[in-house]
């Protein structure tokens, strides 16, 4: 058995577009999520889902960039793109973490 962290990122907001990659204390708000989670010892991979919309070309690019797993799917569907990646990563149990609140 392996936990599985997904975090669900998205530039898309219409409050405040971008805002996951947005500075805090020096390095964007993900990798400080990132990191946080990398440092709890019971979990034992973390992947980002993203929308596979050309909006997001700039997440992938900064994932690839930290070496952070990634997996795209549906724009419009949050669920089946938290599905996807569980299916691609495996995990049991499966962990939801959202990108945009790095406060907890």
């Amino acid at each position: 058995m392996s936990t599985l962290a997904i975090i669900q990122a998205r530039m898309g907001s219409s409050r405040f577009p971008g805002k996951v990659l947005q500075p805090l204390a020096g390095k964007a708000i993900l990798l400080h999520i990132v990191q946080r989670l990398r440092a709890v010892p019971s979990i034992d991979d973390i992947v980002v889902a993203l929308p596979e919309g050309d909006s997001d070309q700039t997440l992938r690019t900064f994932c690839r960039e930290h070496r952070i797993s990634f997996w795209a799917g549906s724009e419009n569907d949050v669920l089946a793109r938290f599905y996807g990646a569980a299916q691609r990563y495996g995990g049991d149990p499966v962990i939801r973490v959202t990108a945009d609140c790095p406060t907890g």
